[in-house]
């Protein structure tokens, strides 16, 4: 703040958004992720290793990415 007395709106509206940001912190390390979503980050990391190692070329890595995150079906 740039004054010894701010707008108290404006301090009432930054410590909201402060604590906002902290709950959803602390509520996102509580939580487990799940085993697909790992599995998925772990596929993701290997795929970007081999295109970075040129093991993979451009179009095998963007169609192995894309086949492995398509939508569900409905």
């Amino acid at each position: 703040f740039h004054s010894g007395h701010p707008n108290i709106f404006i301090l009432v509206d930054t410590l909201l958004g402060i604590q906002s940001d902290t709950y959803i912190k602390f509520r996102s390390k509580a939580k487990r992720p799940y085993k697909s979503t790992l599995e998925k980050e772990k596929f993701l990391r290997e795929q970007t290793n081999k295109y970075i190692n040129k093991q993979i070329c451009s179009f095998v890595f963007f169609k192995s990415v894309s086949f492995k995150f398509l939508p569900a079906s409905i």
